[in-house]
């Protein structure tokens, strides 16, 4: 459910001269959480082959339903197990926990990674799958307020002032630890059969991953508040004869943030928690516990420490509460649980003039020019309780998610700029642009256009635009300290755990730049007399952006170290032994590489080499001329539009420098299919109005440079992957609408009933992974590309008065 409210009340003073404007606005939604339709449930994802080798000509990946996690459960799943003398096991493998610390053995499908092929994922996913929001629970509210007043005929001086505020839930998932949770053989809640067995097996401890069922989902609590103050003044004045427009304008802006956590664990505290025993006359110590009591190990040592047990066995802490008490999960949760956030102030003050006239006239009519400059300064900064290393009050570090750091820093420009339109003769003129800008981060730059219009006749206009843009980096691309998260990568079919860390190019010290773009833009516009009611445009657009400005993926810098031996990437990555060696895990045989301790990989923006798009804008209208069909038919009232709108996306080429160059158009993966088109009709006859349009996106691939085969396939190469599948299917949705006008006395009222994806049309299914724990969390489509809410209404009622 979503509502809406808003209003507008506008009124003029002091004979007209004076107006004044207030408008307001609510808009609440509720989230959907943990919906997992039924077209999200034939595990439908990408992983690594697990009977890939070189030369066996299979494909490298698999794109196919019937895959789910294969290293966690909701309450604990054995991947292996240590004996005494330190040397790894299989014993215990694929033993997991239930209810009570129910003792089951899954049945495992082939595994690769995280993921397996078939067998038991309903219990692998069962509290996992679809655990990502679908909508956020969001609360806007907007207050806009504005007074003009004409100090002559010529000139307004006026203020405006705005504050929103905006609250938002979301969730990523239910949090998997895809292993790392060590359990010792002295372990208090450990099933007395699972002892028993460590016991007679000399097994020291087991190493689980699980979905933790009982632990909160992982997600956050964002707000902010914008508040916006402007005043200006503008007008005409007349010059040398000619008469110009001019403006002044200030403004300051002010944005206070708040970045929170739900619930989510300290990993030390979990860590300290988790490794609880029974207090034995042998390891009571000092502390003063009762024997036979269960408490965290660390605290034998340490008496006073605050350490509360808590169970990593079972669902719901398995058998915690009645060996301990009634509610003695809980009180673990509290202890290892808590609600990282960070405040952060961003301010902006822009102040800009602008003039503009036509003071010349040359043989086909006035020259237009128009000239400006502005000066805006932006920064940021905030903050985070920081307590001593260690302390569950401390959110810079630790946390499963979150770690914030305050962002901090500034810079300013100036620009200025001038224009101009030169008619050169009857229908056609000229026209160009130029800007400099002076950024105080990354220097002087030019921005420049130029143009033409020509119509030969009134039922044609061409029109042609070249130009040259940039984009300097922002305060998020400079300054930004990141935060930490837990996530996976897969290598061959070796899945690593890892913190990654994204920041700023200031804190990694590249020198970021701005990006640059050349863009050429050329079309035409239709409207034939001989068609009345048609207008038609097809513009063409061309752009490459030289040093774009983007991040690399996490999975993408460990294949390039790792597996494409680049230092450049290994830079980025560190275990414990430091930065990671370039080829440490190759592994031309594909067994199952152990590698090094992959503890960080690092992110940050760079400069990529180049990135072109290309593509053609279709635009048809044709207001019906019911005149002309009354005429054939009889009286037909009212008024029908058509309109039709279509791009067809010919290129989207990018170049980053490090990897195989990539053309992500018609790669649905992405939002760059072939086509996008939408075609709709509104046929108005008082006091009704109808509305249809369908909608879609044609059918694509996963990746341009992926190469289908499911025999005699080629070797891998991080150019041209093998795959058994590179396509995806397009969508269609059509979308309907209805109003009802009327009037009582001197109001004017509009009922409607809007409906989105009429016919309850689900998403194609579009394969994910290998890589990133969080994926089957996640709905298995695009989201980005695809209708993946199902049918939508929304009916409301307008008021004019």
């Amino acid at each position: 459910p979503s509502y809406k409210v808003d209003a507008t009340y506008g009124v003029d003073f002091d004979g007209g001269r004076g107006h004044a404007l207030l408008s307001g606005e609510f808009v609440g939604t509720q989230g959907i959480y943990d919906y997992d339709p039924s077209w999200n449930k034939s595990g439908f994802f990408k992983v690594i082959n697990p009977a890939y080798k070189a030369g066996a000509g299979l494909p490298y990946y698999l794109i196919e339903p019937g895959i789910g996690a294969g290293e966690v459960a909701p309450g604990g799943l054995v991947l292996n197990s240590v004996t005494t003398g330190g040397a790894s096991s299989n014993l215990l493998r694929g033993t997991y926990f239930g209810v009570n610390g129910a003792v089951n053995q899954l049945a495992f499908g082939t595994t690769t990674g995280q993921w397996m092929i078939g067998g038991d994922t309903a219990v692998t996913q069962s509290n996992y799958e679809g655990t990502s929001s679908l909508a956020a629970g969001e609360t806007r509210e907007n207050l806009f307020g504005r007074v003009g007043y004409y100090l002559t005929p010529e000139t307004e001086v006026w203020a405006e002032a705005s504050v929103t505020r905006y609250k938002g839930r979301s969730y990523y998932m239910q949090p998997p630890q895809v292993g790392g949770i060590t359990i010792k053989a002295d372990n208090a809640f450990l099933p007395q059969s699972i002892r028993n067995y460590m016991a007679a097996n000399n097994l020291a401890s087991i190493n689980m991953g699980s979905t933790d069922e009982g632990f909160p989902e992982s997600g956050s609590l964002d707000g902010r508040e914008a508040q916006r103050f402007s005043a200006g003044a503008d007008g005409t004045l007349s010059v040398l004869s000619t008469d110009w427009k001019w403006d002044l304008t200030g403004q300051i802006g002010i944005t206070d943030t708040r970045e929170q956590e739900t619930p989510v664990w300290n990993t030390n505290y979990l860590n300290q928690a988790a490794d609880s025993v029974f207090v034995t006359p042998q390891n009571v110590g000092t502390s003063g516990l009762s024997i036979g009591s269960i408490a965290c190990r660390s605290t034998l040592t340490a008496p006073g420490n605050g350490c509360v047990p808590i169970s990593r066995i079972g669902v719901n802490g398995g058998l915690q509460d009645s060996l301990m008490g009634a509610g003695s999960f809980q009180k673990g949760l509290n202890y290892v649980l808590g609600t990282p956030y960070r405040n952060q102030r961003l301010n902006e003050q822009d102040y800009s003039f602008n003039v503009s006239g036509n003071p010349i006239d040359d043989w086909a009519g006035p020259i237009s020019v128009a000239f400006g400059g502005e000066w805006r300064l932006e920064s940021i900064n905030g903050f985070v309780p920081s307590t001593p290393a260690g302390s569950i009050t401390d959110y810079t570090n630790g946390w499963l998610f979150g770690n914030y750091l305050v962002n901090h820093g500034h810079y300013s420009v100036g620009e200025g700029y001038v224009e101009t339109v030169v008619p050169v003769m009857q229908g056609m003129d000229v026209n160009g642009a130029f800007r400099y800008a002076a950024y105080s981060t990354s220097g002087g730059v030019n921005t420049w256009k130029l143009g033409s219009n020509y119509a030969p006749i009134d039922d044609i206009k061409f029109r042609v635009t070249y130009s040259h843009d940039i984009r300097a980096p922002n305060l998020n691309d400079l300054f930004a300290t990141g935060t930490r998260r837990t996530n996976t990568v897969s290598i061959y079919n070796t899945s690593y755990t890892f913190i990654q860390n994204q920041r700023g190019s200031q804190l990694v010290g590249t020198d970021l730049k701005p990006e640059s773009a050349n863009s050429l833009g050329a079309g035409v516009v239709l409207t034939p007399s001989f068609i009345p009611g048609l207008a038609a445009s097809v513009d063409y657009y061309n752009i490459t952006i030289s040093g774009a400005i983007g991040t690399l993926s996490a999975q993408n810098v460990a294949d390039q170290c790792y597996l494409e031996n680049l230092p450049s990437a290994c830079a980025f990555v560190q275990g414990d032994g430091g930065v990671a060696t370039a080829g440490t895990l190759t592994n031309p045989g594909h067994v199952p590489a152990v590698g090094p301790n992959l503890t960080y990989i690092n992110l940050a923006p760079i400069n990529y080499a180049k990135q072109k798009a290309e593509g053609i804008d279709f635009d048809i209208t044709y207001n019906v001329p019911m005149d002309a069909l009354s005429g054939l038919v009889g009286p037909i009232p009212g008024d029908l539009v058509f309109n039709a709108l279509a791009t067809n996306y010919m290129r989207n080429y990018l170049n980053d420098g490090i990897n195989p160059p990539t053309d992500s158009a018609g790669a649905n993966t992405a939002d760059t299919p072939n086509w996008a088109y939408r075609i709709s009709a509104t046929y108005h006859t008082d006091p009704w109005t109808f509305f249809i349009m369908g909608r879609g996106v044609s059918a694509g691939v996963y990746n341009n440079n992926y190469i289908t085969c499911t025999s005699g396939c080629p070797d891998y190469t991080v150019a041209n992957p093998t795959t058994n599948l590179n396509s995806i299917p397009g969508a269609f949705y059509v979308d309907t609408s209805l109003t009802y006008s009327f009037e009582v006395g001197d109001a004017g009222f509009d009922v409607f009933l809007a409906v989105k994806n009429l016919f309850d049309t689900n998403p194609p299914l579009v394969g994910s992974g290998p890589d990133a724990n969080n994926t089957p969390a996640y709905p298995e489509t695009n989201r980005d590309l695809y209708d993946y809410l199902g049918r939508v209404f929304r009916m409301g009622i307008r008021l004019n008065m």
